[in-house]
Parts: C-alpha cells; sequence; structure tokens
C-alpha cells in the first residue's frame, strides 16, 4: 500500500494573467485540501524556482505543477520541456492549464510530455468544477512520485 502524505500538497502554479491568477489562487486553496502554493507569473522566474537557483536555492520541489502556455518572456512550452528533459524533475506532474484552443498547442503540449492538457473554462462554476476535479484526481486518486 502507498503511504498517504500528511504534508500540504506543494503546487506551482505559472500564470501571467493576474484576474486568472488570482481566481485560480483562491479555488486551489480551498476546501479540504492542504495545499501549499507558490504562483510565479514569469518563465524565467518559474525555471529558477522548479531548478532551484537565483535565490530559490531553498525552496522545496513542487509536487504538481499548473503551466499556462503564453507567458510574456518564455512559452510555457519551453518550459515544460525543461522540466522533462531534466532527471531531477522529470517526473513531476505538469497540467498544462491554458485559454489556448490551439490544436498545435495541444499536440506540442503532449510531445513534450505534459501529463494533461486543460482548456480553462470561461464561466466561474465551470472553472470551480474544473480545479475541485483536479485536485481530487492529483491529491486524492494519483499516487505522486516521491520527493
Amino acid at each position: 500500500m502507498i503511504p498517504q502524505t500528511v504534508r500540504k500538497a506543494r503546487i506551482l502554479l505559472v500564470e501571467d494573467n493576474d484576474a486568472d491568477a488570482e481566481m485560480l489562487q483562491f479555488l486551489l486553496t480551498q476546501n479540504k485540501f492542504n495545499v501549499d502554493l507558490k504562483v510565479i507569473k514569469q518563465g524565467v522566474e518559474a525555471l529558477d524556482f522548479i531548478f532551484m537557483q537565483n535565490g530559490y536555492e531553498d525552496s522545496l520541489p513542487p509536487d504538481l505543477i499548473l503551466l499556462d502556455i503564453k507567458l510574456p518572456d518564455i512559452s510555457g512550452l519551453e518550459i515544460l520541456r525543461k522540466i522533462k528533459e531534466s532527471e531531477q524533475h522529470k517526473m513531476t506532474p505538469v497540467v498544462i492549464l491554458t485559454s489556448s484552443d490551439q490544436e498545435e498547442d495541444l499536440h506540442n503540449s503532449y510531445s513534450f510530455y505534459a501529463n494533461c492538457f486543460i482548456k480553462k473554462p470561461l464561466d466561474i462554476d465551470s472553472l470551480k468544477k474544473t480545479i475541485q476535479q483536479l485536485k481530487e484526481f492529483w491529491f486524492s486518486v494519483v499516487a505522486l512520485p516521491p520527493k
């Protein structure tokens, strides 16, 4: 039997849209889940956090990364590629959470080994339901790799 963790689930949200980031932060930290959420709005800073460099040397690795594709400084797909090429981080689950409905983005996300691709719902009730299902799946159903 795989032991259940009692510590907070560490989630990294990489989202540059302030309104989306605030709403997702609210939804991710609600309910019964014990979540330690880090929100980063820039891709380069997200890489620094993930790879524990440039001021993030003492950070703890995330259990789950929620990654937008469209970021101002570096593409979320490039971040995904770097994560999945890294021996240290390739097993970290990465969920693409984006407003993009481009088939090319979907294809490229899975080509770079995203664990799943979720198109952000436009209405608040659907977004709330999607985030609740995401939390249930990743923190109640799935056994995450050890850190």
